[in-house]
């Protein structure tokens, strides 16, 4: 048995040309070297029904390649499906002793454990009356391709739709579990892969989670005592939830307890959680998405200002900022408008947020009504909605000294009504077109 090595530099797809680095297979430790492993074994699969041209080939000799390495993707490398010694990058048959064992057993190396599992899932299926014709170990004749036959561990009959359920406990070559795919497939049959426990890095779940929109089931026994409680088969989801970080998406692992109603069964692989179509409403702006980050943001903010700008804030309101920027409402990021937040907030709350002063009069004065604030007048009418909607404690002399200064002519720079009507609704009817509300705030009694 030799020792594993990376010696094929780059192989390369039969049908499309398309090249594979080998540096990739090391850098890339995403899902993307799953979903290329599954598209690998597919190949190799349907090469060997004479269905499709599109495997893998070494870059060398062109004889087929493909697609290994360690659990815990320290390493991986190509390697020659078949003898190639006058390639200058075979490095000779390597056969690991778990590989050996599922060669021979077909990947059905079955045990006590193995054994319990499927007789807990049988029975889970059972006490709900929504399946039927329940079977264990039961062949299955292929009824597209005749003498094709397949033995799932359990098999089942819901709403008039037939499901296979695989358990694998032990390790499974990856043209193994593609071929099982291939068959349920091309059958009309609802596959759904189990397994004991979630153990990233493994290559199977791996590889079944990038063909599953990042969906693992597993079913132990905390999830048979669950069934038996329920009187219906539930199972754990582990998939990756996408959430907003500081304007990038970033996956978060979660898991969930389903039953099989909760599974969406718009094809032969049902899942739970649609990774795709969540990160498709992240990217796109929704009016409950936007309330919960101006929501978000006006709490960070608070903070952020409150506690003199401390770096133990900063991140949060920072990342607020971005996740209302990618809400739709870029101009927050302006560092314009984040000073002019801590006035809105100071009018908001009635004292001062954000300033070394004693009085919301102080935090407008300086601001505004010095004349060498003259730079800051263009948003005069938004203060003054705020003044306005808010009425904050100053007395009647200062409130004189505002209106004077709002009979000023100014001229108004609106690129921030929106965001603001957007953060404080009770200024939007102030900041509507056409309405100066700094005239009108010079106009109170």
């Amino acid at each position: 048995m030799r020792e594993r090595s990376q010696k094929i530099e780059w192989a390369y797809f039969a049908d499309t040309l398309e090249s594979i680095d080998a540096a990739l297979l090391v850098t890339d430790l995403s899902g993307e070297f799953h979903a290329l492993r599954a598209r690998v074994d597919r190949a190799t699969v349907s090469a060997r029904h004479a269905e499709g041209g599109g495997r893998l080939l070494c870059g060398q000799c062109s004889v087929p390649v493909r697609i290994t390495g360690h659990r815990d993707g320290s390493w991986r490398w190509f390697y020659h499906v078949r003898n190639s010694p006058r390639c200058p990058w075979y490095s000779g048959k390597f056969v690991a002793p778990d590989l050996l064992a599922a060669r021979v057993h077909r990947g059905r190396q079955e045990g006590a454990r193995h054994t319990r599992l499927k007789l807990a899932i049988a029975d889970a299926l059972a006490r709900d009356p929504r399946n039927s014709e329940i079977k264990i170990d039961c062949v299955r004749m292929g009824r597209i391709l005749l003498g094709e036959r397949r033995k799932p561990d359990v098999a089942f009959v819901r709403d008039g739709q037939e499901w296979a359920i695989e358990l694998q406990v032990s390790w499974l070559p990856g043209t193994e579990a593609a071929g099982r795919d291939r068959y349920y497939e091309r059958e009309g049959v609802r596959l759904l892969w189990l397994f004991p426990g979630r153990a990233r890095g493994q290559f199977t779940q791996e590889d079944e989670a990038a063909k599953n929109v990042r969906n693992v089931f597993t079913f132990s026994d905390i999830e048979i005592a669950a069934s038996r409680e329920r009187g219906e088969l539930l199972l754990l989801c582990h998939y990756k939830s996408p959430a907003l970080r500081g304007g990038a998406i970033v996956d978060e692992p979660a898991t969930a307890l389903i039953s099989l109603a909760d599974l969406k069964n718009d094809n032969l692989r049902p899942f739970y959680f649609d990774y795709d179509a969540a990160c498709v409403h992240l990217r796109s702006p929704s009016e409950e998405r936007s309330r919960k980050a101006a929501t978000e943001y006006l709490r960070a903010a608070l903070r952020y200002f409150e506690s003199d700008f401390a770096s133990t804030t900063s991140d949060a309101f920072v990342n607020a900022r971005d996740n209302l920027a990618d809400a739709g409402f870029p101009e927050v990021r302006e560092y314009f408008f984040e000073a002019q937040m801590r006035r809105l907030l100071s009018i908001r709350v009635g004292r001062p947020v954000g300033y070394k002063v004693a009085t919301v009069y102080q935090v407008v004065d300086a601001s505004l009504l010095q004349p060498s604030a003259t730079q800051q007048r263009p948003l005069m009418h938004v203060f003054a909605a705020a003044l306005l909607a808010w009425r904050p404690p100053m007395e009647t002399r200062h409130w004189a000294r505002i209106k004077e200064v709002c009979r000023r002519p100014t001229a108004l720079d609106r690129r921030f009504d929106r965001l603001a009507s957007f953060l404080f609704p009770e200024l939007a009817p102030y900041l509507a077109a056409e309405r100066r509300a700094d005239l009108e705030l010079s106009a109170t009694p």
